[in-house]
């Protein structure tokens, strides 16, 4: 984890960062992105089928995604 430059502000749009009162425990950070997967891998097969999920590669492009997303 990379803290932002300014303490409280989101690096690439600006906008306040929020934090969980639990997000300091690593365990529970550990569950959540297990269910997390657990609920969403089952989506993304589901829409893969049916032919209507869209990915795009974004790791190049994430700053300017985040500022266009933020812009939104």
């Amino acid at each position: 984890m990379h803290p932002s430059k300014v303490e409280g502000i989101c690096d690439i749009c600006g906008s306040k960062l929020v934090q969980r009162g639990d997000d300091s425990d690593e365990n529970a950070i550990k569950q959540r992105l297990a269910i997390y997967d657990e609920k969403t891998s089952p989506l993304i097969d589901f829409y893969t089928k049916k032919g209507v999920l869209v990915t795009e590669e974004v790791s190049e492009k994430i700053n300017r995604l985040g500022k266009e997303a933020a812009e939104d």
